[in-house]
């Protein structure tokens, strides 16, 4: 099965579930697994909040005996593990007075491995074989994208700081004086230009006055 059939059997089976607009808050989680819960909560159409306010819907709690918690059940917040976030998230259709979500029953890390992630039900498990199907590459194929990759690499056109890398490095202030000390021990008239610029800021105008002439 190839990896678009693979997502239109997800898009077609996937269930979400009513959560959208809901004010959602977190209790307990670090600061990784926050960011990771609140791009779930976000994606199902919800809206985190950091804080734990009467307007609030849910809170998702690691464990009990916090602050937090405690208020949520003087509210008559609903209260409910990690568990209820990973599998309302995977499609599942799931009841906040289920058992299950309770905080203090067993659940899934926020961050589990790829085999724990096939366990969570079907749809994760068609999702990840395609990245256990090895992609054969034959050499032609190979050659022809190297190829590709150095021509774009070489590009200027795509990448035109590389010319300037070629470039010799520009002279420092202290080569510009010693220049310019030659230039008038040598003595002599040299041919005058008179050369425009517009949108110099100071520092460049700086080094331009470092070559001996006004900069207006």
């Amino acid at each position: 099965m190839s990896i678009s059939e693979t997502v239109q059997i997800i898009s077609h089976s996937y269930y979400v579930p009513t959560v959208k607009l809901i004010l959602v808050s977190f209790s307990g989680f670090d600061e990784s697994e926050r960011a990771a819960m609140k791009f779930m909560v976000e994606t199902m159409g919800a809206k985190f909040t950091p804080y734990l306010s009467r307007l609030n819907n849910l809170l998702i709690a690691k464990s009990v005996g916090v602050e937090k918690v405690e208020k949520a059940r003087e509210w008559d917040i609903p209260i409910v593990n990690y568990q209820w976030l990973a599998d309302s998230y995977a499609g599942q259709r799931v009841e906040i007075d289920n058992p299950r979500y309770q905080v203090g029953q067993p659940c899934e890390g926020v961050s589990p491995g790829p085999y724990a992630l096939e366990m969570i039900n079907d749809q994760f498990k068609q999702l990840l074989l395609a990245w256990k199907m090895p992609i054969i590459v034959s050499p032609e194929q190979w050659r022809r994208s190297f190829d590709t990759k150095q021509a774009v690499e070489n590009d200027e056109g795509v990448f035109p700081n590389k010319k300037l890398r070629a470039q010799s490095a520009p002279p420092s202030e202290a080569e510009i004086a010693a220049k310019a000390e030659e230039r008038k021990k040598a003595g002599g008239k040299h041919p005058e230009y008179v050369v425009a610029f517009c949108g110099i800021d100071e520092e460049n105008k700086h080094v331009l006055t470092q070559v001996g002439h006004n900069c207006y």
